[in-house]
């Protein structure tokens, strides 16, 4: 992986804009900028704001930039991800979204591999192969079962204070083995 190293100017000599929120930076103002890739001249340029920061996904040059933009949308899903009836069926897609994803790189590092003529003994062997076990570890989670109703209820009451109580120690739980499993595939 080659992300790129982010740079910080305190007062701008003349003005710029935010590629992101395109926003207008104008002279003296404080702005963040990064090269994307090897020997590249575009210089990306970020205003201050937390939601113009770039993402390792917009910093990676290689081909790990879509797992890591696929990584990120997970977090965006499940930062936001409520209960339902389907929120088991929504946190296993938001899995296989990531799963599709790192399967997507890993079979173009073994294209590139065979390209090279290496037979599995080049580096991008070895990639797709730390790839593709990571995937086949994320594949497997498989979120089951649901909220206990609390001892007054025979089904999930939204209004008892109890139930709610077990429905988000649930959603809790459920997300965290998720993002848990997320973090060991972003660790490739």
């Amino acid at each position: 992986m080659s992300v790129a190293k982010v740079s910080y100017v305190k007062r701008s000599r003349k003005t710029y804009r935010c590629e992101k929120c395109r926003d207008e930076l104008p002279v003296g103002s404080a702005y963040r900028w990064f090269v994307v890739g090897f020997r590249s001249s575009y210089s990306h340029i970020r205003c201050m704001k937390t939601s113009c920061a770039p993402r390792p996904s917009e910093r990676e040059s290689s081909q790990m930039s879509a797992v890591l933009a696929a990584l990120e949308d997970a977090e965006d899903q499940l930062s936001v991800l409520e209960w339902s009836e389907s929120f088991n069926d929504e946190l296993r897609g938001i899995a296989e979204s990531v799963v599709e994803a790192i399967n997507d790189v890993a079979g173009a590092y073994e294209e590139a591999d065979q390209s090279f003529g290496g037979g599995g003994n080049t580096d991008m062997a070895e990639r797709a192969d730390n790839l593709r076990s990571a995937a086949d570890e994320l594949d497997s989670f498989y979120p089951d079962g649901a909220p206990d109703p609390c001892s007054e209820h025979d089904e999930l009451d939204t209004d008892c204070v109890d139930c709610t109580e077990a429905i988000d120690a649930y959603v809790d739980e459920a997300k965290s083995e998720l993002v848990d499993k997320l973090s060991d595939a972003s660790s490739v």
